[in-house]
């Protein structure tokens, strides 16, 4: 099992029904399909909660299912919206604009950037602060005991965080 709670593709082991597996054509590149499944599960998040027109969208991981989700939202072809991806590495910031990302963001000071980008206030003192007015969907494509608390501080009141993906139990929510 994955992280001792899911199984699945990080498994040796996976029993499913004939009906859930699928054969992959010889012609298509091994590369093209191991991405199958991350942009099927990106694609699963944005239908299930789509953003609105004027919604200011957060994407935070910048890995196979974060970059999945950015393009699913970018193919839904709403106007106007505002999406920011924030990634750990160089080459997923890159990615992400060169797929159509408004804005990308490091992990260092991120709530400062995220305020200006948002041109919002930053609330309360040290561990305790958070957007005023902040993403109006956050889509955590890391699902980290970390991106889940900060992702709570950065979404607006009434605001819709979705999680994509597993990556542990969490943990001190």
């Amino acid at each position: 099992k994955y992280q001792n709670n899911v199984g699945g593709g990080w498994s040796e082991f996976l029993v499913r029904h004939q009906n859930q597996v699928f054969s992959i054509p010889n012609e298509m590149d091994d590369n093209l399909a191991v991405l199958m499944e991350p942009v099927a599960a990106s694609l699963h998040a944005v239908l299930r909660s789509p953003p609105r027109e004027d919604d200011r969208i957060l994407i935070v991981g910048g890995g196979a299912i974060g970059l999945g989700v950015l393009v699913s939202i970018l193919a839904l072809d709403i106007t106007p919206i505002e999406i920011t991806v924030l990634a750990r590495h160089d080459f997923q910031r890159k990615a992400a604009l060169k797929f159509g990302s408004h804005h990308v963001v490091n992990e260092e000071n991120t709530l400062e950037t995220l305020s200006d980008i948002l041109n919002t206030a930053i609330l309360g003192t040290g561990e305790n602060q958070m957007l005023n007015d902040g993403f109006d969907i956050i889509y955590d494509c890391v699902a980290s005991n970390t991106t889940f608390n900060n992702g709570l501080k950065w979404l607006r009141p009434r605001g819709s965080m979705l999680v994509v993906g597993t990556n542990s139990i969490l943990k001190n929510i």
